[in-house]
């Protein structure tokens, strides 16, 4: 049995020397004499059984050494339990309260005045079971000739008087109990003993645990079933199970509800005490009203799940913060990550013929089917600018690059439901960059939020706005390219080398075919030799074989922008001529 807590431990177990002091065998008398030890009065045992021949035979066999009180119940009984009573003979089965709840409030009163069941009840426990579980100084079978209670009742008396000569340890025995007690009674966590089985009975409470359940008194809350206090009744066989298995539960959760039949959740920490063949006999608990917490604890999820549509828990985890309640205003950290935008293609002409409430319909329409392929592929959305959006991938650019290509297969199931609600279909570009960034909290004391600052996020911008002008869906920096670990499994070209506004270094920009319709795909697959062949001789200076090469693409594929874009260029040249400090790069002020 797990010792951790045992509420009802008998606080002379922690007395110093009280077992050399008093040597007590509950199943066993005491081996003393009324001569060992001297009685200065006339002992007094107090006879509670609620049949009148039985007392009027303990009269007869007892009345001859011992002054005797005679009650008939065990409400009785207790009433003249005091300091004058030196023993008790108890039946157990009696009308109203029975012996055992009788045993429990003479303990209450007097815990070392000892007592003998004298009884021929051996249907509900047998003596074995009985001594286990309520100690008693012994137990007697009722229907012999008195001489074995005689025997018993001697050493119970012995034992009495043994006890009152060391006043002493027995002063300090009952300011303990008492102590203990009244301590037991003025915790406000429920305390309580009670039995096992289906529906278990309470043996012992505290008033903290009624007051919890909203009765008045300690009486009126020990009357009921345990079972009558579950919201579910198939969850105290699930809690019973926990105990039988483990033999204790700590901080064991529990909807339980009150006498008004409101609900509560409870915290129960508990152990077990067994029978001889490990069935629970009862068990010793400790209960919390934990409603208000949980409720707590409730809203603050909410709370926190609210907050994380503002600010994602990603950015949290990366700031280590848990919640959004910890963020100070300067809180910052570096990664590598990649950066995607994407934006939808002419949305100004589109909104202009929806009202302001149908744009806001729109939007999120399209929004909830393109933030899922960003989330699922390990990424999270930064923020929403307007129709734009900007997600971050912290753990490689594999996972931006096959956000990108579904966010394409998504819309395209987007524009069939599109299509059939007579809409027109809508086109989005995607830009990728991978690189160093920083994120932070940027703001005031009143107003923060949360903010990436990098060039690479500029450069994931320039990006995506390169898509309109070379009619691509998807450009990665070739930075990002360098970052697949097998660029192979992807269909793409190298589309141009730039320089874009407001950086110094050219750019390779990479065209990520995937995701397109199979038309789109099949087309260009077909014309990528013919165009990077085109732009080699381009960037050779060679213009009027590489305009052969971009006709020809152009042939096959009159939608190319990007090899219309060459032609025009090459065209340009072979007629006006280049600088001498020409590169083959192309400056791009406003893009």
């Amino acid at each position: 049995m797990n010792d951790e807590f045992d509420i009802f431990r008998k606080p002379i177990e922690h007395v110093e020397d009280a077992a050399d002091t008093i040597e007590v065998t509950p199943s066993k008398p005491l081996s003393i004499s009324k001569d060992e030890i001297q009685i200065d009065v006339e002992p007094i045992v107090l006879i509670i059984d609620d049949d009148k021949n039985v007392r009027e035979a303990l009269r007869l066999i007892l009345g001859k050494k011992y002054n005797l009180i005679l009650c008939s119940s065990g409400w009785e009984g207790i009433e003249k339990v005091n300091t004058q009573v030196h023993a008790v003979v108890l039946d157990i089965k009696m009308e109203g309260k029975n012996g055992f709840e009788t045993f429990i409030e003479i303990k209450e009163k007097s815990a070392y005045l000892p007592v003998i069941f004298h009884s021929a009840y051996q249907d509900l426990k047998n003596p074995y079971e009985i001594m286990n579980d309520y100690r008693p100084f012994g137990y007697v079978v009722k229907g012999d000739d008195g001489k074995q209670l005689l025997t018993t009742l001697e050493s119970a008396v012995s034992y009495y008087f043994q006890i009152n000569k060391n006043s002493t340890l027995l002063q300090k025995i009952q300011i303990q109990e008492e102590e203990y007690r009244t301590l037991v009674n003025n915790l406000n966590v429920g305390v309580y003993r009670n039995t096992g089985g289906s529906k278990g009975i309470f043996l012992q409470a505290n008033p903290a645990l009624a007051k919890i359940f909203g009765y008045e008194s300690v009486e009126e809350f020990m009357s009921k079933n345990i079972s009558d206090f579950y919201v579910d009744p198939n969850d105290r066989q699930g809690f019973v199970s926990v105990l039988q298995m483990n033999g204790y539960c700590k901080n064991f959760e529990l909807r339980l509800k009150k006498k008004d039949g409101s609900p509560i959740t409870v915290s129960i920490s508990a152990n077990v005490k067994r029978d001889t063949l490990g069935n629970i006999e009862w068990m010793d608990g400790i209960l919390q009203d934990i409603t208000e917490q949980k409720q707590a604890e409730i809203y603050l999820h909410k709370l926190n799940s609210t907050y994380q549509k503002f600010v994602p828990k990603q950015f949290l985890d990366f700031l280590g913060r848990s919640d959004i309640t910890e963020i100070q205003l300067g809180d910052q950290t570096q990664k590598e990550m990649s950066v995607l935008f994407s934006d939808i293609r002419s949305f100004t002409s589109l909104s202009e013929t929806m009202s302001s409430g149908e744009n806001f319909k729109f939007i999120n329409s399209y929004l909830k089917r393109i933030a899922p392929q960003i989330i699922k592929n390990n990424g999270f959305i930064d923020k929403y600018i307007g129709d734009a959006v900007m997600a971050l991938f912290p753990e490689n650019a594999k996972n931006a690059v096959d956000a990108a290509i579904q966010m394409l297969e998504e819309l395209y199931i987007y524009n069939q439901h599109r299509k059939a609600k007579s809409y027109k279909p809508i086109s989005i570009g995607i830009g990728i960059n991978t690189g160093n960034l920083t994120l932070g909290i940027v703001g005031d004391k009143d107003r923060m939020e949360g903010t990436v600052i990098s060039d690479v996020v500029n450069l994931a911008s320039r990006m995506e706005g390169l898509t309109k002008m070379y009619g691509a869906s998807i450009l990665i920096s070739e930075i990002t390219f360098q970052k697949l670990e097998d660029p192979s499994i992807y269909d793409y070209r190298i589309v141009d080398t730039v320089k874009v506004k407001g950086k110094k270094e050219p750019v390779t920009v990479i065209e990520v075919l995937n995701g397109n319709s199979k038309r789109i795909i099949e087309t260009k697959l077909m014309t990528k030799r013919d165009f990077e062949f085109g732009t080699a001789l381009y960037q050779e200076k060679d213009f009027t074989e590489a305009k052969n090469c971009f006709r020809r693409v152009l042939d096959k594929d009159p939608a190319d922008k990007a090899a219309e874009i060459y032609l025009k260029r090459s065209e340009y040249y072979e007629i006006h001529g280049i600088t001498p400090e020409w590169e083959g790069i192309e400056a791009l002020e406003n893009k």
